[in-house]
Parts: structure tokens; sequence; C-alpha cells
């Protein structure tokens, strides 16, 4: 509260504001933030699902690229593999959609930077 009276009873006090540019890409900052959340949290899904179909599981770094070929060497026969492999298929394409969407939003932000004039 004392800072308040202060604030208010004080002369040549400097306003602050909020640039809208700064707005913006924070915005775009943490909408970045949020896909690479999301990426991760996939890939780590990716992982428990191809423990079932692969019985070494995937390798660290997993990429959509990487769990393609996994996919196309390691044909499953039996049901269960079959059943297990839509998944994987599904997860693998979740994983290029975010990849495009956090490149895009990492192009974003350099834009911003960009025209912003800093660094």
């Amino acid at each position: 509260m004392s800072v308040g009276i202060a604030a208010l009873t004080a002369h040549g006090l400097t306003a602050t504001w909020m640039d809208a540019a700064v707005t913006a890409l924070r915005a775009i900052v943490e909408h970045r933030d949020d896909l690479v959340k999301t990426r991760t949290q996939t890939v780590n899904r990716l992982h428990v699902v191809l423990t079932h179909l692969i019985p070494a599981g995937a390798p660290r770094g997993l990429s959509a690229v990487r769990a393609a070929e996994m996919l196309r060497r390691g044909r499953p026969r039996d049901l269960a593999g079959k059943t297990i492999r839509g998944p994987v298929i599904d997860l693998v394409g979740e994983i290029r959609q975010l990849d495009r969407r956090i490149g895009k939003a990492t192009s974003d932000i350099e834009a911003s930077v960009t025209e912003s004039g800093t660094h």
C-alpha cells in the first residue's frame, strides 16, 4: 500500500508501458515453447508404443523420419503388431506436423526480431 501512495504522491516518476512488439514476440515465443513441449510428449508416447512393437524400442533422439524407417523395416505379422502399427503411424504424423509448426514459429520469431531492429 505504501508503494501505491508513494507512486501517487511523487512527482516526476516515469510511467511504464508495454511495447506492442514485445507483447507480440512474447506470444510467439510462448506458442513455440508450447509446441516444443507437445512434441516432446508425443515423442515420449511414440517411444512407449514402439517398445510394444520393437523389442529394443527406439533410440534416443527419435525423429519422425527415424521412426518411419523403423516401422518400414519391421513389418508386424501378428494381430497385436498390426494393431499397434496404426497408433505409431498417427504419432509419426503428429510429430511431422509439430515439426512444421515449430519451424514456422521459429521463422516468425526470427522475422519479428529482425523487424524490430534488435538482436
